[in-house]
């Protein structure tokens, strides 16, 4: 498992109210939330951006490098970087979306209780470059801010389920 630090807003209104529990029912709350923070296709950390097409030019419009007859190629900063890009395209051009879901599949949860923690096996989780921030990509920190709140209520309705009104 990488050692992977990150910084989650929202997570603070979770710990609170896990630890404002009874003793007994925090590991229930924690793996509750735990489990609704991974998600799944619709919502959380296993969450996929519908695929976009976008172009070089559009994303890096800052980068460019000037040819031989003077006019700016954007979105390359050499004419080796263009070429070495075509060749690829050339191999498989992006017609559609080449998902492995490895992503996806990376998120875990270890552990059981209060002891629950959520891990991903991939050394790139923890960062979102500009191309796949236009496509939709989030960072790991702003998808646990925004899904803190149904975290919660996952963890309300877990206990809920165990002392039924």
């Amino acid at each position: 498992m990488p050692d992977i630090t990150i910084k989650v807003r929202g997570l603070e209104q979770v710990k609170k109210f896990i630890s404002d529990l009874p003793r007994k029912v925090r590991g229930l709350a924690t793996e509750a939330a735990a489990e609704y923070l991974i998600g799944d296709d619709r919502h959380g950390l296993k969450h996929y951006p519908s695929w976009k097409r976008l172009f070089r030019h559009d994303v890096y419009k800052d980068v460019y490098f000037t040819a031989k007859d003077g006019h700016k190629v954007y979105g390359f900063s050499s004419l080796r970087q263009l070429r070495k890009v075509a060749a690829i395209m050339n191999e498989k051009p992006p017609s559609e979306a080449n998902r492995t879901f490895a992503y996806k599949n990376s998120w875990n949860v270890q552990g059981n209780g209060v002891k629950t923690v959520i891990y991903g096996t991939l050394p790139h989780e923890k960062w979102v470059d500009r191309f796949s921030k236009k496509i939709g990509w989030r960072s790991v920190s702003d998808i646990i801010s925004t899904n803190y709140r149904g975290a919660i209520q996952a963890a309300e309705r877990a206990i809920q389920k165990l002392f039924p009104k």
